[in-house]
Protein backbone atom coordinates (compact mmCIF):
# COMPACT_ATOMS: atom_id res chain seq x y z
CA UNK A 1 0.00 0.00 0.00
CA UNK A 2 1.56 3.69 -0.76
CA UNK A 3 1.96 5.79 1.53
CA UNK A 4 1.03 9.52 1.20
CA UNK A 5 3.45 12.36 1.31
CA UNK A 6 3.32 13.98 4.79
CA UNK A 7 2.23 11.19 6.16
CA UNK A 8 5.21 8.74 6.12
CA UNK A 9 7.80 8.53 9.24
CA UNK A 10 10.42 6.50 7.61
CA UNK A 11 11.01 7.34 3.99
CA UNK A 12 12.91 4.32 2.04
CA UNK A 13 16.64 3.95 1.72
CA UNK A 14 16.10 5.28 -2.12
CA UNK A 15 14.79 8.81 -1.08
CA UNK A 16 17.51 8.81 1.43
CA UNK A 17 19.85 8.20 -1.81
CA UNK A 18 18.09 10.83 -3.68
CA UNK A 19 18.07 13.40 -1.22
CA UNK A 20 21.79 13.07 -0.47
CA UNK A 21 22.17 13.25 -4.50
CA UNK A 22 19.90 16.06 -4.23
CA UNK A 23 21.72 17.79 -1.42
CA UNK A 24 24.95 17.14 -3.55
CA UNK A 25 24.09 18.42 -6.77
CA UNK A 26 22.14 21.64 -5.57
CA UNK A 27 24.81 22.76 -3.71
CA UNK A 28 26.92 22.12 -6.27
CA UNK A 29 25.44 24.03 -8.59
CA UNK A 30 24.75 27.08 -6.47
CA UNK A 31 27.85 27.26 -4.76
CA UNK A 32 29.94 27.08 -8.19
CA UNK A 33 27.41 29.95 -9.46
CA UNK A 34 28.29 31.96 -6.44
CA UNK A 35 31.73 31.44 -6.44
CA UNK A 36 31.74 32.24 -10.43
CA UNK A 37 29.97 35.79 -9.80
CA UNK A 38 32.44 36.68 -6.98
CA UNK A 39 35.22 35.87 -8.78
CA UNK A 40 34.45 37.53 -11.66
CA UNK A 41 34.25 40.65 -9.56
CA UNK A 42 37.77 40.05 -8.74
CA UNK A 43 37.06 39.64 -4.78
CA UNK A 44 37.69 36.40 -3.72
CA UNK A 45 36.65 37.02 -0.14
CA UNK A 46 33.23 38.03 -1.51
CA UNK A 47 33.32 34.57 -4.13
CA UNK A 48 33.66 32.39 -0.19
CA UNK A 49 30.95 34.36 1.11
CA UNK A 50 28.73 34.56 -1.79
CA UNK A 51 29.35 30.45 -2.00
CA UNK A 52 29.17 29.71 1.88
CA UNK A 53 25.75 31.40 1.98
CA UNK A 54 23.74 30.21 -1.30
CA UNK A 55 25.17 26.19 -0.45
CA UNK A 56 23.90 27.19 2.82
CA UNK A 57 20.76 27.92 1.94
CA UNK A 58 20.37 24.90 -0.82
CA UNK A 59 21.44 22.48 2.31
CA UNK A 60 18.11 23.97 4.24
CA UNK A 61 16.01 23.84 1.60
CA UNK A 62 16.30 20.91 0.34
CA UNK A 63 16.71 19.07 3.93
CA UNK A 64 13.20 21.13 5.50
CA UNK A 65 11.54 20.24 2.17
CA UNK A 66 12.12 16.90 2.77
CA UNK A 67 10.94 16.73 6.20
CA UNK A 68 8.13 18.18 5.47
CA UNK A 69 6.89 16.19 2.93
CA UNK A 70 8.33 12.97 4.99
CA UNK A 71 7.97 13.80 8.61
CA UNK A 72 11.02 11.79 10.20
CA UNK A 73 10.97 9.90 12.95
CA UNK A 74 14.63 10.03 13.70
CA UNK A 75 17.55 11.87 13.55
CA UNK A 76 20.59 9.56 12.67
CA UNK A 77 19.76 8.50 8.96
CA UNK A 78 19.38 12.62 8.15
CA UNK A 79 23.00 12.67 10.00
CA UNK A 80 24.21 10.24 7.30
CA UNK A 81 22.17 11.51 4.27
CA UNK A 82 23.96 15.01 4.97
CA UNK A 83 27.63 13.40 5.48
CA UNK A 84 27.16 11.23 2.28
CA UNK A 85 25.76 13.93 0.25
CA UNK A 86 28.83 16.23 1.31
CA UNK A 87 31.34 13.88 0.81
CA UNK A 88 30.06 13.13 -3.05
CA UNK A 89 30.21 16.85 -3.47
CA UNK A 90 33.50 17.27 -5.83
CA UNK A 91 33.86 20.79 -4.07
CA UNK A 92 34.27 19.34 -0.82
CA UNK A 93 37.54 17.50 -1.52
CA UNK A 94 39.04 20.49 -1.70
CA UNK A 95 37.57 22.17 0.99
CA UNK A 96 35.95 24.69 -0.91
CA UNK A 97 32.16 23.21 -0.30
CA UNK A 98 30.81 25.92 2.06
CA UNK A 99 33.09 28.34 4.21
CA UNK A 100 36.48 26.23 5.38
CA UNK A 101 38.15 27.98 2.53
CA UNK A 102 38.99 30.99 5.27
CA UNK A 103 41.02 28.76 7.28
CA UNK A 104 43.86 28.46 4.62
CA UNK A 105 44.33 24.27 5.60
CA UNK A 106 42.53 22.08 3.54
CA UNK A 107 42.20 19.71 6.29
CA UNK A 108 40.51 21.98 8.55
CA UNK A 109 38.99 23.41 5.88
CA UNK A 110 37.17 19.92 4.91
CA UNK A 111 36.49 19.63 9.14
CA UNK A 112 34.30 22.45 9.30
CA UNK A 113 33.00 22.42 5.78
CA UNK A 114 31.31 18.61 6.65
CA UNK A 115 30.89 19.95 10.51
CA UNK A 116 28.59 22.95 9.16
CA UNK A 117 26.89 20.61 6.26
CA UNK A 118 25.56 17.89 8.33
CA UNK A 119 24.76 20.61 11.05
CA UNK A 120 22.75 22.20 8.88
CA UNK A 121 21.19 19.03 7.56
CA UNK A 122 20.19 18.12 10.82
CA UNK A 123 19.05 21.38 12.25
CA UNK A 124 16.68 21.46 9.56
CA UNK A 125 15.08 18.10 9.23
CA UNK A 126 14.93 18.69 13.25
CA UNK A 127 13.28 21.90 12.89
CA UNK A 128 11.15 21.63 10.14
CA UNK A 129 9.63 18.44 11.83
CA UNK A 130 9.77 19.84 15.12
CA UNK A 131 7.09 23.12 13.60
CA UNK A 132 4.99 20.29 11.58
CA UNK A 133 4.60 18.05 14.95
CA UNK A 134 3.51 21.30 16.45
CA UNK A 135 0.86 22.68 13.70
CA UNK A 136 -2.71 21.92 14.51
CA UNK A 137 -4.24 19.48 12.49
CA UNK A 138 -6.25 20.60 9.41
Amino acid sequence: MPTVPGTATAPGPGRLVLLALASAAGVFLVSFLAATVGVIQGLVGVAVLLRGTAGSLMIVLIASQHAARWRPASLPPYAAVGLVSYLINPLSWSGRALFGQVTGNPFAAFALDAVWWVGLFVGAVWLRTRMSRSAPSR
